[in-house]
């Protein structure tokens, strides 16, 4: 419950956005997940 609160007010206060025309290259096995670590940008809201 704790966890979900902070999430919420974490995320109401900060934008996260992905680089203009960015494309993951996605690494299937054995979990899916980008290969480059899904780079973003973090900006307060």
């Amino acid at each position: 419950m704790q966890a979900k609160c902070i999430a919420r007010h974490f995320l109401e206060n900060i934008e996260v956005s992905l680089a203009p025309g960015y494309k993951p290259d996605w690494q299937m096995w054995p979990i899916p997940k980008p290969r480059d670590g899904l780079r973003v940008t973090v900006r307060a809201a």
